[in-house]
């Protein structure tokens, strides 16, 4: 397996589901969905209030890269946010997604939109529960696919989560995350608020900031050799951007995008 797309061998599942415009390329998933520029302020508009061409692009490395690893996949999708990864799972072939959001408007604004574009309600569910008390509550091989998108770097909890990766035995893991520079396996922590749709959620009561660690990739490379993890890095140079508005962070390599394959994976 590559972190590049791949042909599909089995069709996939029948969605039923209608969009905002006729759809013409898969990596025109946001511009069929516009609702998700709508419900939430993140990664939507550029500064001078235009529309943000982050999604779309950030659609490419994680979605357009991977499509194989979506069809007819049982998906965990944490920190689904206002479900715009889980629709677009959906979309990519996915047969079943559980979305796993701290926030209860933005699982409300999920429900509602996979509602407006017509998702069976038995392909999807959103529960409104913090990350670390619903993981552990699900069986092994209950997904082959695991995202976690944007949250890694908003918790310091990070062999834990790598843990459950190990212990819940999805076949592959895309994570999508803030990385640092530095020599050996760090991690860097920060002081994070909790006031944006963005940012981590409240970890001490009575305390308005939480510690969040940002890895560096020998961390990472680290957590994959000891829960047994082989890493492919997506490399965002050969997704054909020419602008990269929006998305200078993994133009600067500050964020990456790693497709994490599972050794010893039980069959799909």
């Amino acid at each position: 397996m590559s972190g590049n797309d791949e042909s599909a061998s089995k069709a996939a599942p029948s969605l039923g589901i209608k969009t905002d415009k006729t759809r013409s390329t898969t990596d025109d998933f946001f511009a069929r969905h516009e609702r998700f520029f709508e419900t939430s302020d993140v990664g939507t508009n550029l500064p001078d209030g235009g529309r943000s061409p982050r999604l779309a692009q950030r659609y490419k490395g994680i979605i357009g890269r991977n499509r194989s690893l979506f069809l007819n996949a049982r998906v965990l999708d944490i920190a689904s946010h206002d479900g715009r990864w889980t629709m677009a799972a959906l979309d990519a072939g996915a047969r079943h997604v559980i979305g796993v959001e701290g926030r209860a408007h933005l699982v409300e604004y999920a429900n509602r939109s996979l509602i407006h574009y017509g998702v069976a309600a038995d392909r999807y569910t959103f529960v409104n529960a913090d990350i670390f008390n619903m993981l552990p509550s699900f069986e092994p091989g209950q997904f082959n696919l695991i995202m976690c998108l944007g949250f890694f770097y908003h918790s310091v909890r990070h062999y834990e989560i790598f843990q459950q990766f190990h212990r819940l035995e999805a076949r592959h893991v895309i994570l999508d995350t803030a990385v640092v520079k530095g020599a050996g396996a760090i991690v860097r922590f920060k002081i994070e608020g909790h006031d944006r749709n963005s940012a981590t959620l409240q970890t001490t009561e009575g305390i308005a900031q939480s510690i969040v660690g940002h890895p560096n990739h020998e961390m990472i490379a680290l957590l994959c050799r000891h829960f047994g993890f082989r890493k492919h890095l997506v490399d965002w140079r050969s997704l054909d951007i020419t602008d990269w508005t929006g998305v200078e962070d993994y133009e600067g390599d500050s964020r990456r995008t790693y497709v994490l394959e599972r050794l010893n994976a039980r069959p799909r």
